[in-house]
């Protein structure tokens, strides 16, 4: 089962890759934007999957 959410970190290398991973900051305020959705689950705040994926389809699209 693919996963639903992903950290801060995880979005990170998910959106720039391993190698050269988006900062913290940048998903931040992709998130304050409103381009990223967030959740909570207890303390830890995730990014959900596919807002990721519609996020990267409107870049591809512009």
């Amino acid at each position: 089962m693919e996963p639903l959410g992903l950290s801060i970190s995880e979005a990170g290398k998910a959106l720039g890759g391993v190698d050269k991973p988006l900062s913290r900051t940048s998903i931040y305020r992709l998130t304050l934007a409103g381009d990223l959705e967030t959740f909570k689950v207890g303390g830890r705040t995730l990014i959900a999957v596919d807002s990721i994926k519609r996020f990267v389809s409107q870049q591809r699209a512009a």
